[in-house]
């Protein structure tokens, strides 16, 4: 169903059916399209007012729904602040929703950051914040996860991450496309970072920085890619420097498995190897693996003769608690996705960040 109405809000289905359905969208739109320009009217005006989190706040966020690659952005962002002798907290909302669970992104950040950082998990970030400093007063900075449109919580800096390749939900906000404000909200932001900048090409990054300097004339535009550095096996934890070479998928026969939203990145990265790779699985965003998911995955992989699995970090949040995965007569690798920088732009970025912080 997420495929087709994709497919739909993008044009790439034709037909009368569709054509109708991207109407009755469109007419959908112009309400929700108005309340949240409203909305934001009201917190720029200062009649809706922001709470202060009692801490320096920065916020990471998009103004499409998903697709901009925004946990490796702040796993890089925390673990940068950590290094610096700061104490983050990440404020997110962390929950798989309608289902109460702990979602794969949240799962990440808390392997990742430990034992330094904290991750709280809940809708609100007010009472986040709070609940954060009853039991940490030593934190000293809050980062909000997909904060941008989170207007209740006051921030001190905003980030906001738009993906190069697929920059402004196919022009329309929801329903209709998946802008969850209009561009226009991109005034707000402090700093923009364009990622999958590389896979999107020089000129559709011009095109789309152009379109970004137009919305919010002389915000800081940095571009990044999202690349993979290394490999871990099983045993390895996410806190612990990897214990694989990337280079080893040259000498390997390797079967990918992935549950995540847009694969085609993934696979690119991927096909890179050659023939070594030699298939994949794709399942559905946030998939909820079964034991017998897998075992029909890894007879797929055996059918070619693979004898390595690649999945990604997020997935392995739930491929790790399945037993089939952990006797597999062929092992599992997580690749780890690293933020890389246009030269010189991660260490202009992270100090016009720390910079502001430190001031304050």
């Amino acid at each position: 169903m997420e495929q087709l109405y994709l497919d739909t809000i993008s044009g790439a289905t034709k037909g009368a059916g569709p054509a109708i359905l991207r109407a009755a969208l469109s007419v959908v739109e112009i309400p929700y399209k108005g309340a949240m320009g409203l909305r934001n009217a009201l917190f720029d005006a200062g009649v809706k007012k922001a709470v202060d989190l009692r801490r320096w706040t920065l916020s990471v966020g998009n103004i499409t729904a998903g697709g901009t690659g925004k946990t490796p952005v702040v796993r890089w962002l925390t673990q940068r602040l950590i290094a610096d002798d700061i104490t983050p907290a990440v404020l997110t909302r962390g929950y798989v929703k309608g289902t109460g669970e702990l979602s794969d992104e949240a799962d990440l950040l808390t392997r990742a950051l430990q034992p330094r950082g904290v991750v709280q998990v809940g809708a609100d970030r007010v009472a986040s914040a709070a609940r954060v400093l009853s039991e940490r007063p030593d934190v000293n900075l809050f980062v909000l996860d997909d904060g941008f449109q989170h207007r209740r919580a006051r921030r001190d800096f905003d980030l906001v991450l738009i993906n190069a390749a697929d920059a402004f939900g196919h022009g329309h906000v929801h329903p209709r496309g998946l802008l969850r404000e209009s561009i226009a909200g991109l005034r707000r932001a402090d700093a923009i970072l364009l990622t999958h900048a590389g896979r999107a090409g020089e000129s559709r990054v011009g095109e789309v920085t152009k379109a970004i300097e137009a919305a919010a004339p002389g915000v800081s535009i940095a571009r990044c890619d999202h690349v993979l550095s290394s490999l871990r096996s099983a045993a390895c934890p996410l806190s612990d420097a990897p214990d694989a070479l990337l280079d080893s998928l040259n000498d390997a026969r390797f079967f990918a498995i992935a549950g995540i939203g847009h694969p085609a990145g993934f696979q690119a990265t991927l096909a890179r190897f050659g023939e070594g790779y030699v298939g994949h699985h794709w399942f559905g965003d946030h998939h909820h693996y079964t034991d017998s998911d897998i075992c029909a995955v890894v007879e797929e992989a055996r059918a070619v003769n693979a004898t390595a699995m690649v999945t990604t970090e997020k997935d392995w949040s739930k491929l790790m608690w399945i037993p089939s995965v952990l006797h597999s007569q062929i092992p599992f690798f997580r690749a780890d996705v690293r933020i890389s920088f246009a030269d010189g732009q991660e260490q202009s970025l992270y100090e016009r960040i720390v910079s502001r912080y430190r001031q304050a």
